[in-house]
């Protein structure tokens, strides 16, 4: 299993930014989740951090590690994989 730890979280208007290092040579990437996105996957039962480790796995089972782009917004996860909504909440 790949390895994922989000080192740094920022509260930002409308939601937060995370710093998430990927893999074995910590490859960061900075992942943005809105308060909308947290609440449909979390419904305020994990913390935010949670959710986005949870979201950079999901990428990383389907597309592998390069799959994780450098930086994106959690609800882009979405056009890719539309079936996150539903699979999302039971892995974390």
């Amino acid at each position: 299993m790949a390895q994922v730890s989000v080192q740094h979280e920022v509260e930002e208007a409308g939601g937060w930014r995370f710093r998430v290092l990927v893999g074995v040579d910590d490859r960061p990437c900075d992942v943005r989740l809105s308060w909308v996105d947290y609440e449909h996957w979390a419904k305020g039962q994990h913390p935010p951090s949670r959710v986005v480790e949870a979201l950079v796995r999901f990428v990383i089972d389907r597309d592998g590690e390069a799959g994780v782009r450098q930086r994106f917004d959690a609800a882009s996860v979405r056009r890719t994989h539309p079936t996150v909504d539903r699979e999302l909440p039971s892995l974390l």
